[in-house]
């Protein structure tokens, strides 16, 4: 909300009253009493005129007399509580009946205060005068919520950039240490010089893949890349372009690396082959890291038809360390690691889970992870599709459900 240019949050400035009456001469006493006390007054005679002159002028407080010609005060009320520009301004309510369970109701319809007739102009100006005070608080707390949201956003937005410009500024030097690194295990080396450059070579591909983790999560923080793409894709080609980059990894571990697409997985789909693909990584790569025997399954099933519309699942499972339950609600977070001891055997950045849900998101999915310690874990996400029911599985050309448009 902005700032009101007749007052600042210390409650500088004339203070103005809206007075709501189609009495004229109760209206020119009331004003008379209001203005000696220094008060800028505007005045309606209907329930339509104040709902219209208090968005307008903007009040301090509004005083409202219960019985006008179009309609019960009540309902002025109602509807002032009812509009944002006008819910926070006080109302003190004037009327001829003080039963208790009168000023209760009315109260609770969010009235400030209540006079009774005959109205005392000492008396009603000290109520206003008290009224006005929540004007001023609920001023001030709304100029500081909103400077405290500003440099939220702003820090917000500094810590981006920063990570990004670091995560950019890494990589490059970056890349020439691996690529200098790799020439050098080309060259004729000693034992001993092979094992430093092959450990180089390790680290350094660490390294990578924790600034890489870093600029994504930056970027997609700051709302960039967030248009989904829609293309043409196949289910079983990504997974086998993911399984093959990373059979490499799990077989130097001893683990098997297995992948199973149902025969009712359509083909073909509509949708966004990068984000599935690196989704896709990021929890085969975390499976790979916490498994050291067994095997790791990938498997893509679709998920329960309702309508016409129906999912993709991709699950991930694992015979490695598990996670503990107390640990799988904050499991999606950023930096959150499974094991967070001083002893844990595995490094990174904590954001690879992190990254997921929210590519997952934007593609209009859900994701989740099932788990138990020393049993291994499975996580899987699940993306929309369309799909024609008169068709067999195999003629079947979904397309992604949009997150944005649908209903």
């Amino acid at each position: 909300m902005a700032i009101d240019r007749r007052f600042d949050a210390q409650g500088n400035g004339q203070p103005r009253v809206l007075l709501v009456d189609d009495n004229a001469q109760l209206q020119v006493a009331i004003r008379r009493a209001l203005e000696a006390a220094g008060w800028a007054v505007t005045e309606a005679s209907t329930g339509a005129e104040a709902i219209v002159l208090a968005q307008r002028v903007d009040p301090d407080v509004i005083v409202l007399d219960l019985g006008l010609p179009d309609e019960d005060g009540r309902q002025v009320l109602a509807r002032l509580k009812s509009l944002a520009a006008t819910a926070w301004i006080p109302v003190v309510v004037v009327s001829a009946r003080a039963g208790r369970s009168e000023v209760d109701g009315l109260l609770r319809a969010g009235a400030q205060d209540y006079v009774v007739k005959p109205v005392r102009s000492d008396e009603l100006e000290a109520r206003l005068v008290a009224a006005r005070r929540v004007a001023l608080d609920h001023r001030r707390w709304s100029v500081s919520e909103a400077h405290y949201q500003r440099l939220a956003s702003q820090a917000s937005e500094a810590k981006s950039d920063f990570l990004s410009n670091m995560s950019h500024e890494l990589r490059t030097p970056m890349n020439g240490v691996l690529g200098m690194t790799e020439l050098m295990l080309d060259t004729n080396l000693d034992e001993d010089q092979r094992d430093y450059a092959q450990t180089v070579l390790s680290s350094g591909e660490a390294l990578m893949i924790i600034i890489e983790d870093v600029l994504n999560f930056a970027n997609i923080e700051a709302g960039g890349n967030s248009e989904v793409e829609k293309v043409e894709i196949s289910v079983t080609a990504i997974v086998d372009d993911v399984a093959g980059g990373l059979t490499g990894a799990a077989e130097g571990k001893g683990v098997k690396l297995i992948t199973s697409v149902d025969s009712t997985v359509p083909a073909v789909v509509i949708g966004d082959p990068g984000r599935v693909r690196q989704v896709l990584v990021n929890l085969v790569g975390n499976a790979i890291k916490f498994t050291y025997t067994g095997e790791i399954v990938v498997r893509v099933t679709t998920a329960e038809v309702v309508g016409g519309d129906a999912g993709v699942r991709f699950e991930v499972s694992d015979t490695g360390d598990g996670i503990a339950a107390d640990n799988l609600s904050a499991i999606f977070e950023p930096f959150v690691q499974a094991d967070t001891s001083s002893t844990r055997r595995h490094g990174g950045t904590g954001l690879g889970l992190a990254i997921s849900s929210r590519l997952v998101a934007q593609m209009g999915g859900t994701c989740g992870v099932s788990s138990e310690p020393g049993e291994g874990s499975t996580f899987w996400f699940t993306i929309p599709v369309r799909v024609d029911l008169d068709q067999t599985p195999d003629q079947r050309r979904p397309a992604l459900v949009d997150p944005v448009s649908e209903p």
